[in-house]
């Protein structure tokens, strides 16, 4: 997932970058004795961690995940409450920062500062009381919520992502996990002191693992754990061939990366060739005043390429408006439509005839007239053409 987010708008990079580069401030931290500047190296990784949830809301699993990975790795030092309270007010300073000002409007707007999800705790009328949350890439038996990494080794579209991949890397890093519990249960035994840092990272990739798996299962949003696996599994050759030579580590893992280089298939997410320019969309422009009824998604990107663009108005016509048909956001729809007294045109891709079946479930009476116009987009492949319609309303 990591190579496949290359170039892509889902910003999930550089979420990742900022909860790894967290995760690397606080592994001095584990040492003894105490590095100087320690807990400024805590509020700075906290700071980080909020900072990524804010940005995107999607990797506010790694924050708890990261902060009782700290607590565990630093408990009976006399610094974890400490250093837990200083991780916990700079994760929330910085997601304030990212998410405040977004989060006020939106509950200005609708009721609900994370609108749409988790409608059923806050009840805006704008939707149902829906968690909102995608869960068609949740575990379906109780052997995938045991082993969900394990159903990742040959190539599958639908499991954990849209596209098709394979990955062992997940499978490998269970494995290695298990591992590093049996170290630890063997140190424990012997009276040997724990390795602070290892507990870090294995406690933060278990802890996120498990709120991962439990919110939404999109592999896409676990790129740090990704990221981490081959560390995991490096640990593991070294526990568990302690006296072996550089030279024999090093073809253990040579042998890991030949094994998952064979079984890895990287998804595609219809990444184009490159070209001097990143968004390249020629569409005609729109008359002043001008209703555009943005059929499908997505496509909303491409509204600040219409000429005259600030104009109009536009209103998306989606499975979610449907989902709202009987609620606040259904009725708004409904009545952006029939109100506007200027002319309306319609941005669709794919064929009229089956963006004028979305069209008449919110105006009954509508209908698409031609010709329509092209609209060209360097992102857009395939058979999905894209059109800019007049609509004519009886």
């Amino acid at each position: 997932m990591t190579i496949s987010q290359l170039g892509l708008s889902s910003n999930e990079m550089p979420l990742a970058t900022c909860v790894l580069a967290a995760l690397a401030l606080l592994v001095p931290v584990c040492a003894a004795p105490l590095p100087r500047a320690a807990g400024r190296r805590v509020l700075l990784a906290g700071f980080l961690c909020g900072l990524a949830a804010g940005l995107k809301p999607t990797a506010i699993i790694h924050v708890p995940a990261l902060g009782l990975a700290l607590l565990l790795a630093t408990h009976g030092r006399g610094v974890s409450l400490r250093f837990g309270t200083y991780f916990a007010v700079a994760a929330a300073t910085g997601f304030l920062l990212a998410y405040g000002w977004w989060g006020w409007e939106l509950y200005r707007l609708t009721g609900n500062p994370v609108f749409p999800l988790f409608n059923q705790v806050f009840h805006s009328d704008w939707v149902p009381a829906t968690g909102g949350t995608d869960r068609q890439f949740m575990p379906r038996n109780l052997w995938q919520w045991l082993l969900y990494p394990w159903f990742w080794l040959s190539p599958r579209s639908g499991l954990v992502t849209e596209t098709t991949f394979a990955d062992p890397r997940y499978a490998l890093a269970m494995l290695a996990l298990v591992a590093a519990g049996i170290t630890a249960w063997r140190r424990r035994m012997q009276r040997e002191s724990a390795d602070r840092a290892t507990t870090l990272l294995v406690a933060f990739v278990v802890l996120a693992y498990g709120a991962w798996l439990g919110l939404f299962s999109i592999l896409r949003y676990a790129l740090p754990i990704e990221a981490l696996t081959g560390l995991l599994l490096w640990l593991a050759v070294l526990r568990w061939l302690p006296a072996a030579s550089t030279r024999v580590t090093s073809t253990c893992m040579l042998f890991l990366f030949v094994l998952l280089a064979g079984f890895t298939r990287y998804p595609s997410w219809g990444h184009v060739a490159y070209a001097s320019r990143a968004f390249a969309v020629d569409a005609p422009g729109i008359a002043p005043d001008t209703l555009v009824l943005v059929i499908d998604q997505p496509l909303a990107y491409v509204i600040p390429f219409l000429p005259q663009a600030t104009s109009g108005r536009y209103v998306g016509l989606t499975w979610f408006n449907d989902q709202a048909a009987d609620r606040r956001l259904g009725r708004l729809t409904r009545q952006a439509i029939r109100d506007h007294a200027g002319p309306v045109r319609a941005l669709l891709a794919g064929e009229p005839e089956a963006a004028l079946a979305v069209l008449r479930r919110w105006a009954p009476t509508a209908r698409i007239e031609g010709p329509c116009q092209p609209v060209t987009s360097a992102l857009e492949r395939g058979a999905r053409r894209l059109w800019l319609c007049d609509v004519h309303r009886e």
